[in-house]
């Protein structure tokens, strides 16, 4: 083959490629980047590579041969280590196995979120802007890995609209995933005041997770009271409260809590994956003497 045809195939190969790519693509909002859009784009990467491989084989078999090879030997490299990492974290480290099942969980629902209600919220907002519109396009880009941009919109639903309480929430999640934790604080502080029964409690450990990453002990202490009053004993709470107790110098106190998230639960009862990454990262905790 000579230099030219290899040229020309070349061309001819990232011309197809091209216009696939953009048959895929189809239409794309602005800031709005999907979870489950990115999971076709990986699932599109995965299938592309077998056609590079016959690509790179018709322009030179002998290097595509090697090519292949190398990238199977790779890939069973990979995953041998991948099931070897995976079994020790097991047996070793509890939490791995329900912090797993809780990032599933998560993605799960991420990926099961339609992305068309928001894309035409977005197209409305360029129209009429609605307190609505502008809480679902924020909530849609905090939930796609994008804080900077939902508190653009979420903040505007709250200039709205004061008294729209999820969305403060989402605008206070909005601004502890962009690391800014005392406006999350606030915000916080705000929706509890208004709504102490929303989304089942859930603001009070976020703020108590907040509280004790500023290693502001105290707060937290009386957050996670008031939210076992209110709401009752979830592990999440108990392990959060451990360690509120433990960093407040009543180490007695937090074992005691660590003792009963760790504790399994009743026969036949199911708890969420989230209490059951808490009683995970209970038990460790008791293997060291509690929290220090």
């Amino acid at each position: 083959m000579t230099h030219d045809e290899c040229i020309d195939r070349v061309c001819r190969f990232a011309t197809l490629l091209r216009a696939a790519g953009g048959v895929m693509a189809g239409p794309s909002i602005a800031m709005i980047r999907s979870p489950r859009t990115l999971a076709v784009i990986l699932l599109w990467l995965v299938a592309v590579w077998p056609l590079a491989l016959m690509a790179l084989g018709w322009l030179d078999p002998v290097v595509g041969v090697r090519v292949a090879g190398v990238a199977t030997r790779g890939a069973g490299w990979l995953l041998w280590g991948a099931c070897v990492v995976g079994a020790l974290a097991t047996f070793l480290y509890p939490p791995f196995v329900p912090g797993l099942r809780l990032r599933m969980q998560n993605a799960r629902r991420r990926l099961g979120t339609p992305d068309k209600p928001v894309r035409d919220a977005y197209a409305r907002l360029e129209q009429l802007e609605t307190v609505n519109d502008q809480f679902a396009v924020g909530r849609f880009l905090r939930e796609s890995g994008q804080p900077a941009a939902a508190v653009q919109h979420l903040l505007r639903a709250v200039q709205l609209e004061a008294g729209h309480t999820n969305a403060r929430y989402q605008l206070a999640l909005a601004y502890r995933d962009a690391n800014n934790a005392q406006a999350a604080a606030d915000e916080l502080q705000r929706v509890l005041a208004a709504d102490p029964q929303l989304a089942s409690g859930q603001p009070f450990l976020d703020l108590a997770e907040l509280l004790e990453r500023a290693r502001m002990h105290a707060p937290a202490d009386a957050v996670l009271t008031q939210y076992r009053r209110l709401h009752g004993d979830t592990r999440v709470a108990l392990v959060l409260h451990a360690r509120a107790l433990a960093g407040l110098g009543r180490r007695d106190a937090s074992v005691q809590l660590l003792r009963q998230a760790a504790a399994p639960p009743a026969p036949g009862v199911r708890i969420s994956p989230a209490d059951a990454h808490a009683r995970a990262r209970a038990r460790v905790a008791m293997w060291f003497g509690g929290f220090r």
